[in-house]
């Protein structure tokens, strides 16, 4: 988990510290610390002109407009306030500091009346303004609900402690948005959770010594184990002593979950084969009506049936191979007659083959012409200009519908293997149209 803090120094190598103008990019965080004071602050003194501020990519920041080199401070706020919604919007925890009444900032080229809370968006009917936020001060803080997590950090600094705001818990949009878990010794809520778009913002009293020594790993460790359990995730450092440890039965727990898991995985090919499958044999039918890729789909599972090893994958052309040689096939399905799309498909792949190979490969075009006509009132599917270019040019064409009645005769166990060899010669050789009525006849009478 990545953690950015900003005017708020944390010492822990998960963290980043920087400020709201030298931080990067704040949606690429998982957790977010922000102090409020000490980014008004920052941003006070670039509207003074105090100092020199660039941006984490180099770019020098002004209270002006953007020109050349130089980033305005208003466009720059704008960006800020574009990627803490978008971090929000990922999920992401929002720790708040220094949070104290609403004061407000001029910037050149921006909006007037900027205010310290800009950046941080608010919950839905909630506005942090003089209505929620009200001004305090006090030292002394205790805990109201132990079940927010957040609590660790404050346990931190319990005894060095300060708040300067107060939420109005009388106000109904506090009462229904909020989760006060700390309060005044007095009861006034200077402690409470909101969840904001998908993520959450915490508001916590500051601790006295922002930084120092003796305070910043511990409250960057809590930070950590709070954002980790408000995220849901096991994201705590194990100490390098705890490999020394032994515990009993944990070797064998890991084999068994390795197994498992390699059943799992070993299921998971096996299921997605088994779909595959009956989804390539289910489509068989769509020889008969189909087009596109589901009368691609038929076509290839009936060459399998047929006996002809496919050597492309479902993306690409189709290309199979029978008796060492390569047969390029096309599909080609319309409404009406099939026209020569097949043919010039065809031809640029196997002139291809040609220049790359200087090998010639065999052909075939499967036609699936006036496809949404019954089978036995169909006439003319293919046009008489594929049958000549076929001829010409030494390539195969033939009905689809006779291709699915020779799957069907295999599938039946109702053709033998002669018969089956010779139409597959006939496809592997024939030029032109290739005919199998007289095969299929045959058979089905020896079969009577």
């Amino acid at each position: 988990m990545r953690v950015l803090s900003l005017s708020h120094r944390l010492q822990h190598p998960r963290f980043d510290n920087y400020s709201i103008v030298t931080a990067p990019n704040l949606m690429d965080y998982d957790a977010i610390v922000i102090d409020i004071a000490g980014t008004f602050d920052v941003i006070t003194q670039i509207t003074n002109g105090d100092g020199y501020w660039e941006t984490f990519d180099g770019q020098q920041v002004s209270n002006g407009s953007d020109i050349d080199n130089q980033l305005g401070l208003a466009g720059l706020l704008e960006r800020r306030r574009d990627e803490l919604v978008a971090a929000l919007d990922n999920g992401a925890v929002v720790v708040v500091f220094g949070a104290a009444p609403k004061q407000t900032f001029k910037i050149s080229g921006g909006s007037n009346g900027l205010d310290s809370y800009w950046l941080l968006p608010a919950p839905k009917g909630v506005n942090w303004d003089r209505h929620t936020l009200l001004g305090s001060a006090g030292d002394a803080v205790v805990i109201s609900d132990y079940s927010n997590p957040f609590l660790k950090v404050f346990e931190t600094y319990e005894t060095d402690v300060e708040y300067q705001m107060r939420f109005d818990d009388t106000n109904p949009d506090i009462q229904k948005n909020a989760s006060v878990f700390l309060r005044s010794a007095g009861g006034a809520a200077v402690g409470a959770e909101f969840r904001v778009l998908n993520g959450t913002i915490v508001f916590l009293p500051s601790p006295k010594s922002i930084g120092a020594t003796w305070l910043s790993n511990k409250e960057a460790q809590a930070i950590l184990i709070a954002a980790s359990d408000a995220l849901g995730r096991i994201d705590t450092e194990i100490p390098h002593w705890v490999g020394k440890l032994a515990i009993p039965e944990v070797d064998r727990l890991t084999q068994n979950y390795e197994r498992i898991i390699a059943e799992k995985q070993a299921l998971e090919a096996t299921l997605e084969q088994a779909s595959l499958e009956l989804e390539a044999r289910k489509s068989l039918d769509a020889m008969l009506w189909g087009a596109g890729q589901r009368y691609s789909l038929a076509v290839r599972e009936g060459l399998k049936i047929l006996g002809f090893d496919e050597t492309s994958v479902r993306s690409d052309p189709m290309e199979f191979k029978y008796d060492g040689s390569a047969l390029f096939v096309e599909c080609d399905a319309s409404e009406e007659m099939v026209e020569m799309t097949g043919h010039y498909a065809l031809r640029q792949r196997l002139d291809t083959k040609i220049e790359k190979s200087a090998k010639a490969a065999r052909g075939l075009v499967i036609a699936n012409g006036q496809r949404s006509t019954e089978i036995t009132g169909r006439q003319r599917e293919l046009s008489e200009s594929l049958r000549v270019a076929a001829e010409a040019t030494g390539y195969g064409v033939i009905h689809s519908r006779e291709l699915f009645a020779v799957c069907m005769m295999i599938l039946d166990e109702s053709i033998d293997d002669s018969t089956l060899e010779e139409i597959r010669a006939r496809l592997t050789t024939v030029n032109g149209l290739i005919e199998l009525q007289d095969i299929l006849s045959s058979e089905n009478e020896t079969g009577q």
